[in-house]
This record gives C-alpha cells, sequence and structure tokens, in this order.
C-alpha cells in the first residue's frame, strides 16, 4: 500500500549574511555591508573581543566593554539603512568567533569588517585567509582605516605562517642551555680561583643576562605562534 503525500512543502532557508566586525561601522563600511546584503534576508552582527597579547595571556576582559559598545553602533548604522540586523559579542579571537557563529546561524555568506593589517591585532592577522580556505560560501572582506574609508589592503589577505615545531625547539634548546651556562658559572667560577672583574661583567651580559632574556622573548613568541598555528588547523565549531 501505497501512502499519498501530506502536501506539506518545506519552507525555504532564509538567506542570512554574517558581519564579523573588529572595526568601527563607519559610513563607507556601512555602504559596503548594505552592497553586500541586497540579497539577504537579514544580518547577524558579531563583534570579537580581541584583546593584546598579554591581555590575552593574563585573561583581561576589558575588551568585551569595546566589543559591545562596538556591536551597538554597528547595529544602530545598519538598523537605520533598513537592514533586519541582530548580533551579539563573539569569542576574544575572530577566527574562533566566525566559527561559533557559523554553527549556530549557518549563514550563505559573510562579510568580515577589519581594520587595515598595520592597525590590526595579534589575533586579526590571517583570519582573511584562513576564513576563504575553511568555509563553503563566500567570504568578503572590508578594510577601513583610521578615517573610517574603505581601501584595498591586501596586506590583511596574506596568510599567517604556520608553525615549525623543529625548528622552535631546537631554538628553544639553544638558548636553554646557553641561559642554564650562564647560571651554572656563578657556582662553577668561584671553586676554579679568581677571576678577574671584567670577565664577571663580560659573562655575567654576554653569558647570562643576554640569553635568559632571549629565552624568555622565544618562550613569548612560541605562545603567540601556538595561537596561530592551534587556530589555522582547528575544525570549524570545536
Amino acid at each position: 500500500m501505497i501512502r499519498g503525500v501530506t502536501g506539506r512543502t518545506s519552507t525555504p532557508s532564509p538567506e542570512r549574511l554574517l558581519v564579523v566586525a573588529t572595526a568601527p561601522c563607519s559610513p563607507a563600511a556601512t555602504d559596503a555591508i548594505v552592497a553586500a546584503a541586497t540579497r539577504a534576508d537579514e544580518v547577524v552582527v558579531v563583534c570579537p573581543a580581541p584583546a593584546s597579547a598579554l591581555n590575552y595571556w593574563m585573561n583581561d576582559r576589558r575588551s568585551r566593554g569595546r566589543a559591545e559598545e562596538l556591536l551597538a553602533t554597528t547595529l544602530d548604522a545598519l538598523r537605520a539603512r533598513g537592514l533586519a540586523a541582530h548580533g551579539e559579542v563573539g569569542d576574544d579571537d575572530p577566527l574562533q568567533a566566525l566559527d561559533d557563529a557559523v554553527v549556530v546561524h549557518r549563514p550563505s555568506a559573510a562579510l568580515l569588517l577589519t581594520p587595515i593589517a598595520g592597525s590590526a591585532g595579534w589575533l586579526e592577522r590571517g583570519v582573511v585567509a584562513a576564513a576563504r580556505g575553511r568555509f563553503p560560501f563566500p567570504v568578503e572582506h572590508v578594510a577601513v582605516d583610521e578615517a573610517g574609508a574603505v581601501v584595498d589592503d591586501h596586506a590583511a589577505l596574506e596568510p599567517v605562517e604556520r608553525r615549525n615545531p623543529g625548528r622552535d625547539a631546537a631554538v628553544v634548546a639553544v638558548l636553554a642551555f646557553l641561559a642554564a651556562l650562564g647560571s651554572a658559572f656563578w657556582f662553577v667560577g668561584p671553586a676554579v680561583g679568581a677571576v678577574p672583574e671584567w670577565a664577571l661583567v663580560c659573562w655575567a651580559v654576554f653569558f647570562d643576562v643576554v640569553p635568559k632574556a632571549a629565552f624568555g622573548y622565544a618562550l613569548w613568541r612560541l605562545y603567540l605562534g601556538r595561537r596561530f598555528g592551534d587556530r589555522l588547523a582547528a575544525p570549524v565549531g570545536r
């Protein structure tokens, strides 16, 4: 027995434009978003709360207040142009904020509103190239300068260099050995005998202080690099 079809028709999914904004929505930027949203039924705005590398490491949440202000002004600008816009504050990492929004809102297209590369934060580098390489829908990019004008910023489209674990481990190992050698001298030196003052000063500067400072700097750079390497390889919706 063949059952009849109920006659229900499926409702088509709405066209949804996802805007991830880390720069102010100037009049020129608003025009660009309106042009991109000509076929969209609604616009979802996500404002990440990017912090400096130090504040991110210390889990400083003051950047969230700035993101809330940016979200409010962006929504006001878009609604004033007649767009059905709503939004939320996203993750500190703009790429993770984009991943989260894609899972929740299922957009048909995305637009990244960012400052020019010279004014971008450390977590904003490489976002455009990474987004275009991991999503099946169109991803547009709008860059604004300090005056709010939309500019062609080719530097912002460059991908971030991936990590080289072998090289990083070798650099850290050498610097750690030199830092340990500098510290060991202060225990071994007195047992050897009298050491000239000039030799102590030279050793302290070139074989103790400098290697320790370089070792600390290398660890800091590795911390920053790990953030980039991990997020570029992370699957959507992690």
